[in-house]
């Protein structure tokens, strides 16, 4: 898992320490927002409103995670958008790294979220 950290017009990649605790916070009441404190320091990133849902979404489903069908029906309704969804998640890697693994869709080990706002 690595902990991304902006700088400049681009970001830095810092491996994050096999099992670290990493704290984070997904504020939904403006534009979203996600603010992390792991063991690199603290660090902030602005999120579409579409990566915050799929955000709160993969953090509801807890350990076991979920598929992309399972996240297709909470993003649109339906277990029919299974291309969308992941592409969902490959957005969502871009902003947040390794905090969300795929196969299945759920926080990495050691990440504990809370979505704060938002219904």
């Amino acid at each position: 898992m690595c902990t991304p950290e902006r700088l400049g017009e681009g970001w830095l990649l810092r491996p994050a320490e096999r099992h670290a605790r990493v704290l984070a916070e997904l504020d939904l009441t403006a534009g979203p927002v996600l603010r992390v404190r792991g063991a690199e320091g603290p660090w902030s990133a602005g999120l579409t409103r579409r990566q915050g849902q799929v955000l709160a979404l993969v953090a509801r489903a807890g350990p076991g995670g979920q598929d992309a069908a399972a996240l297709g029906l909470g993003l649109f309704g339906d277990d029919g958008h299974l291309v969308a969804a992941r592409a969902e998640v490959s957005r969502l890697h871009r902003v947040v790294g390794d905090l969300v693994t795929t196969a299945p869709y759920r926080l990495a080990e050691g990440v504990a979220l809370t979505v704060t706002g938002g219904a």
